[in-house]
């Protein structure tokens, strides 16, 4: 829906803002994980470096600490994470409670973290969208989401799939960043943090 953003002061005008989340939307909670879209209807439109946010109901974690501290972990090991704050949420005059305000993974985080500030960033969604081979051409991958497109041909994509499903193991680091892919996974391990 359109909305305006007033945050210290500021007010960003003709934003969109619709609910997100899976299981934060069931059970009737009332507070609802929101996606606030700032260059939904105005592309050149920014705030504070941001073109999208998310606001996190942590409905089920009542401190509000852990996700703030998980993404802090994360950037102490050097795996890039969003930027994430609280904001207090108030919707036409209604106070919705306390969110955590955690930064869209999007073009100006890769920028933001990344020395290579071109390719494709990708969000599969299981099951269609696993990392498994199915061809040489992006339309056998119809569930692969890509969300920032920098090319047009996904050579990059195809290839690592190659690599990681029809190559020897000792080939992976011509694709992949093995010590960060490594210390990701442990990090989720160790922060319990299964939706990443």
């Amino acid at each position: 829906v359109p909305a305006d953003l007033d945050y210290g002061g500021v007010t960003v005008t003709n934003i969109a803002v619709r609910l997100k989340g899976n299981s934060s939307l069931s059970a009737g909670r009332t507070q609802p994980s929101l996606k606030v879209d700032i260059n939904y209807y105005r592309p050149d439109l920014e705030f504070d470096g941001l073109n999208k946010l998310n606001l996190h109901n942590v409905s089920t974690e009542q401190s509000h600490l852990s996700e703030y501290l998980s993404y802090g972990a994360w950037r102490a090991m050097n795996v890039p994470a969003p930027r994430t704050g609280w904001a207090e949420v108030w919707i036409n005059g209604k106070k919705y409670g306390t969110y955590t305000s955690v930064e869209e993974f999007d073009q100006g985080f890769i920028k933001r973290n990344f020395d290579y500030k071109q390719g494709d960033l990708y969000k599969p969604e299981p099951p269609a969208g696993t990392l498994t081979w199915r061809g040489g051409s992006i339309s056998n991958y119809p569930v692969v989401n890509w969300e920032l497109q920098e090319t047009t041909d996904h050579a990059a994509f195809i290839h690592f799939l190659d690599v990681l499903n029809r190559q020897p193991v000792s080939a992976l680091s011509q694709v992949l960043d093995l010590n960060g892919a490594l210390t990701y996974l442990a990090g989720i391990v160790a922060l319990g943090n299964w939706d990443a």
